[in-house]
């Protein structure tokens, strides 16, 4: 199923920062223009600020933004675009939109993969944000998920990662570094096989 958007909300503003943090760290992990030499956590800490500055403060604060962002260490820099009430980091290749902002007394962190959408990417950011206990909600051209089909699309990556990681031994890795991986991808099908 290709997702066209994930949204995960923040109730009350910014009482969660560490929440906003990790769902906005896991929206950048699929797209190496914010996250190859890039200091995410930092990133994710300064648009949070960003965005609960006056507007006085904004200014400052867009450029600590910009400056992270162009650290990437790719041929091609994401894109950040600045409104009174949020901010969007638009990826280079994809297009996808990434953007933090407030709205009904709430902080929303969005991922907007076009109309078209995609599987892959927004499987990996449902995943990461689900194993650090934040929830996105999916949306698909039909409209929202149910949980039980994103429940269902986290259970299928995992059980591909380690049918996958179980076939590439050949030489790639010792037997102890095998076990060691091979071990980690089943606690992760075994972490998204309970959850409900």
């Amino acid at each position: 199923m290709k997702f066209t958007k994930l949204c995960a909300r923040f109730m009350g503003g910014s009482t969660d920062e560490e929440g906003i943090g990790v769902a906005l760290r896991a929206a950048f992990g699929p797209f190496g223009s914010l996250t190859e030499g890039v200091e995410t956590e930092e990133l994710a800490a300064a648009m949070l600020r960003w965005v609960n500055a006056k507007e006085d403060e904004q200014l400052a604060l867009a450029g600590e933004i910009v400056r992270l962002v162009w650290s990437a260490t790719t041929d091609e820099h994401s894109s950040v675009e600045l409104e009174r009430w949020g901010l969007t980091l638009r990826t280079p290749t994809s297009g996808t939109r990434i953007r933090l902002c407030h709205g009904g007394g709430n902080l929303f962190v969005e991922v907007d993969f076009g109309p078209e959408g995609s599987e892959s990417r927004a499987v990996e950011i449902l995943a990461a944000a689900e194993r650090a206990g934040v929830r996105f909600d999916a949306y698909a051209k039909r409209g929202r998920v149910e949980r039980g089909d994103v429940l269902d699309a986290l259970r299928a990556r995992a059980r591909r990662n380690l049918s996958q990681l179980q076939g590439q031994w050949h030489g790639r890795w010792s037997k102890e570094e095998k076990d060691a991986i091979v071990s980690r991808a089943r606690g992760e099908v075994a972490f998204f096989a309970g959850l409900a």
